[in-house]
């Protein structure tokens, strides 16, 4: 089973609105967004999609379980499928991208964790060109590191061309696919 049949299978056999309902009440099909503070209902659902009025998020079963965790998707439906008893092994070239996946995510951290700590060049340059911190805290913009030796170990692409330089984590719901450096 590939990894777009898994999801496929997760969304056929999981009710959202029973996912939802394990957070927040649902009163015609609106509810009240349990990740902001809302005073009215900004969050409508639409058979098996949601919607945050509030902020656009939006999505199907697993962007929900993303969003309320805090994980990443593949996690999420991992969640899900052991929750409700669905079966799934991966095969070997979905195991190497979920692996580079978790590399790009621990090397996007810690160039965040980075970029926070020492507030040199790079995040001065960011906060010159009007980029505040929330908005670096938002979109975890980093700063190039060296490669840590746990990460090296894996195929990731990842190479001394981004050390010092500004990088940019592109995801995927709350998966880093990429990443781009600037300076």
């Amino acid at each position: 089973m590939n990894i777009g049949e898994f999801f496929g299978e997760i969304k056929s056999k999981v009710s959202l609105t029973s996912e939802i309902e394990k957070t927040v009440e649902i009163k015609n099909g609106m509810a009240i967004c349990p990740f902001h503070d809302d005073k009215t209902p900004s969050l409508k659902i639409y058979g098996e999609k949601f919607y945050f009025f509030g902020c656009a998020s939006h999505g199907d079963v697993i962007d929900w379980v993303t969003t309320r965790d805090n994980i990443s998707v593949y996690a999420a439906a991992c969640r899900l499928a052991e929750l409700y008893g669905i079966l799934f092994k991966p095969d070997e070239a979905m195991k190497s991208e979920i692996e580079i996946q978790l590399d790009l995510s621990k090397y996007a951290r810690l160039c965040h964790q980075k970029l926070l700590k020492d507030k040199g060049k790079p995040y001065m340059y960011l906060r010159s060109v009007g980029i505040t911190d929330e908005l670096i805290a938002r979109w975890e913009i980093g700063v190039g590191i060296e490669v840590p030796k746990e990460i090296k170990k894996l195929n990731t692409g990842i190479t001394v061309g981004y050390i010092d330089r500004i990088i940019y984590p592109v995801f995927i719901h709350t998966t880093v696919v990429n990443l781009i450096g600037r300076w």
